[in-house]
C-alpha cells in the first residue's frame, strides 16, 4: 500500500513538473522576449539548481530528514508558479521566477530520487517509480499542450495548485529517511572531488545531460523554426517520456545481464546518433517522432549513473553526494546550454550546432573507457 502512495507521489510529481515548465519557451516568447533574452532566462535556472541541490543536501545530511525540505520545496514553486503564470513581469523578474521555478523542478526531483534510494523499502522499486514518473510527465505534457489550444496560460496556476496539494498530502504519508543527525561538514564535499571515479561519473553525466538540455532548448527552437507548434512540443515531452517509462521498468533486469557500464556506453554511442538525427530533419512531424531515441538514451544514462554514485559514497553523506552529483551536472548543462546553443545558432545553423552536440558523446565515451580503466585497478 505504502508502495502505491510512492508511485502516485512520482506520477503526480512529474505530472507537476511537466505542467509547469515544458510550455516555458512558448511562453516567453508569447510575452515578447526574444531567442536571445529567453536564453539568458532560461540559463538562470542553473544558478538556482545548484543553490538548492546543495542547501537541501547537506540539510537532509544534516538532520536525517527529507521530507519537511521536500513539502518546503513543493510549497515555494507551487506559490511561484501561480505568480508567474497571472501576471506580467520585467526581464529581470523573470529571470529570477523562472530560474527559482526551474531550479526547484530539478531539485524535488533529485531530492525524491534521494529520499527513495535511502528508504530500503523502497530503493528496489526505484525503477518502477521512474517509469511511473515517465507516465506522469507524459500525461502532464500532452494534457497541457491540449488544455492550452482552449485556455490561457493561466490555467497552469490553478492546476499547480491543486497538483501541489495533492504531492504534499502524498509526501505526509509515506516513510521518511531514518537517517542520523549529524554536522554539516562542507569536508564531504572537498572528498567527493578527490575521488577520481566520483569526478568521472559526473563529467560523464555532465556531457550527456547537456545533450538533454540541448533537446529542450535547441530542438524546441529548430522544431519551432521549421512549423512546429505549442501542440508539437507538448507532443514532443509527452511522447519522449512515454518511450522511456518501459526502459526504466527493464534496467534491473538489463544491468543484471550486462553491467552498467556497458549499458552506459551504449546510451552514450546512442546520445550521438540522436543527435546526428535531429540535424538532418526538417519536418516538425519527423522531429517530434524522432524523440523515441529518448527510450535508449536518458533513462539508460541517469539510472545507471545515479547507482554508480550510491555505490561509491559512504553512508555518512550519500544525500550529499547524490544531490551535489545532480547540483553539478544540471547546473552546469542549464547554465552554459542555452546561451551556447544560441550563440553557435546564430554563428551557423540549427543543424551545424545539432552536430556539434552530438560530438560531446565522443568525450564522454573517452571518459567511460578511462572509468572502466581506473575501477579494475581500485
Amino acid at each position: 500500500m505504502k508502495n502505491n502512495k510512492v508511485k502516485l507521489l512520482y506520477f503526480m510529481l512529474y505530472a507537476f513538473g511537466a505542467i509547469s515548465s515544458t510550455q516555458m519557451i512558448p511562453y516567453l516568447k508569447n510575452s515578447n522576449f526574444n531567442e536571445q533574452q529567453s536564453g539568458y532566462i532560461l540559463s538562470s535556472i542553473a544558478i538556482f539548481c545548484v543553490l538548492f541541490h546543495i542547501i537541501f543536501g547537506l540539510l537532509a545530511d544534516k538532520f536525517g530528514k527529507i521530507k519537511k525540505y521536500f513539502i518546503f520545496i513543493i510549497i515555494l514553486n507551487v506559490c511561484l508558479c501561480i505568480y508567474f503564470y497571472l501576471t506580467s513581469n520585467t526581464f529581470m523578474i523573470t529571470f529570477l521566477i523562472v530560474g527559482m521555478i526551474g531550479g526547484l523542478c530539478r531539485c524535488y526531483q533529485s531530492l525524491l530520487d534521494t529520499w527513495i534510494f535511502q528508504v530500503k523499502e523502497y530503493k528496489p522499486q526505484f525503477n518502477v517509480f521512474k517509469c511511473v514518473g515517465s507516465i506522469g510527465w507524459a500525461i502532464g505534457c500532452f494534457s497541457i499542450a491540449i488544455i492550452l489550444f482552449v485556455i490561457d496560460y493561466q490555467i497552469i496556476a490553478v492546476l499547480s495548485f491543486i497538483i501541489g496539494c495533492t504531492i504534499i498530502y502524498l509526501a505526509i504519508k509515506i516513510k521518511d529517511i531514518d537517517g542520523k543527525k549529524s554536522t554539516i561538514k562542507i569536508k564531504y564535499i572537498k572528498e567527493l572531488i578527490c575521488n577520481k571515479q566520483y569526478v568521472l561519473i559526473n563529467l560523464i553525466i555532465l556531457l550527456l545531460f547537456a545533450m538533454g538540455c540541448a533537446d529542450i532548448y535547441l530542438v524546441v527552437n529548430k522544431l519551432l523554426a521549421v512549423g512546429g507548434t505549442r501542440l508539437h512540443i507538448g507532443i514532443k515531452w509527452g511522447f519522449q517520456s512515454l518511450v522511456e517509462a518501459p526502459m526504466y521498468f527493464m534496467m534491473a533486469k538489463l544491468v543484471k545481464k550486462f553491467s552498467y557500464y556497458k549499458l552506459l556506453t551504449f546510451a552514450t554511442i546512442m546520445f550521438g546518433i540522436r543527435f546526428l538525427l535531429y540535424s538532418y530533419i526538417s519536418n516538425p512531424n519527423l522531429l517530434v517522432a524522432s524523440g523515441i531515441m529518448q527510450m535508449v538514451t536518458f533513462p539508460i544514462a541517469i539510472y545507471c549513473t545515479k547507482h554508480m554514485i550510491d555505490d561509491i559514497t559512504p553512508t555518512d553523506y550519500k544525500s550529499t553526494s547524490l544531490m551535489f552529483s545532480s547540483s553539478f551536472y544540471m547546473g552546469v548543462s542549464l547554465l552554459v546550454m542555452p546561451v551556447l546553443t544560441s550563440q553557435l545558432t546564430k554563428m551557423y545553423s540549427y543543424d551545424i550546432t545539432l552536430r556539434i552536440v552530438a560530438s560531446f558523446s565522443i568525450v564522454a565515451l573517452g571518459l567511460i573507457f578511462y572509468l572502466n580503466k581506473i575501477k579494475d585497478k581500485v
